[in-house]
């Protein structure tokens, strides 16, 4: 008997493939959101308040991170 829900099964979701192009779907809003915020002009010396660059490589990770996960949950 586990009674402190130590095992993933009790408190986290499969990650399906629908749940899968979800997160792709964020993640490629996020690095285009941060490709356009990049590419903005700004006054000269004016730093963003957002690292963008950081944002748009966390994006591509995790776009790198679903691709390769598909083929594991591909529906057959």
């Amino acid at each position: 008997m586990d009674l402190f829900y130590t095992r993933a099964t009790h408190y986290l979701p499969r990650m399906t493939f629908e749940i899968t192009l979800k997160m792709m779907l964020v993640a490629l809003a996020f690095g285009l959101l941060s490709l356009w915020q990049v590419r903005r002009k700004r006054k000269p010396g004016a730093l963003p308040w957002v690292p963008w660059h950081g944002v748009m490589f966390l994006a591509l990770l995790a776009l790198v991170a679903g691709a390769a996960h598909l083929p594991a949950v591909w529906p057959a």
